[in-house]
């Protein structure tokens, strides 16, 4: 669960806590990328819970990523995609606003439809290294 509050400065405060959810990723304007949270009891095992709320702060520009364990779980099994796996896609993405990255993927398809190579290729290889803060468990 999460408990927004927005800034005048477009920051955006946050209250968070986890229930058996996989923790949200942060992408802070650098590209870097935090996993941020405290495990908690997973929701419905019991009639009691046990849940850690969390103070997190955003700057404006900064995007709080919240998804489903399928995303790191997916892939083979002896190596799923992983938190790392999400945090270097995601480290790419600093400082980009959502809205700006989909007018850089709809000008890249429009180059294509056009027969022209895209303005730069970024293979995987390339993509910069993240680093990943785990969250702390009970």
């Amino acid at each position: 669960m999460a408990y927004l509050t927005s800034g005048p400065d477009g920051s955006i405060d946050l209250q968070l806590a986890l229930a058996g959810h996989p923790a949200p990723a942060v992408v802070r304007r650098d590209g870097s990328v935090e996993m941020v949270g405290r495990y908690g009891t997973m929701a419905g095992l019991g009639p009691d819970i046990a849940v850690h709320d969390v103070d997190v702060h955003l700057e404006a520009g900064e995007c709080l990523l919240l998804y489903t364990d399928g995303v790191t779980e997916a892939g083979p099994r002896r190596t799923p995609f992983g938190e790392a796996g999400l945090a270097s896609v995601l480290s790419g993405m600093g400082g980009h606003s959502p809205a700006g990255r989909r007018r850089r993927r709809r000008a890249r398809r429009g180059r294509r439809a056009a027969g022209r190579p895209p303005r730069r290729h970024r293979a995987a290889r390339d993509l910069p290294s993240a680093s990943v803060g785990t969250p702390r468990s009970g």
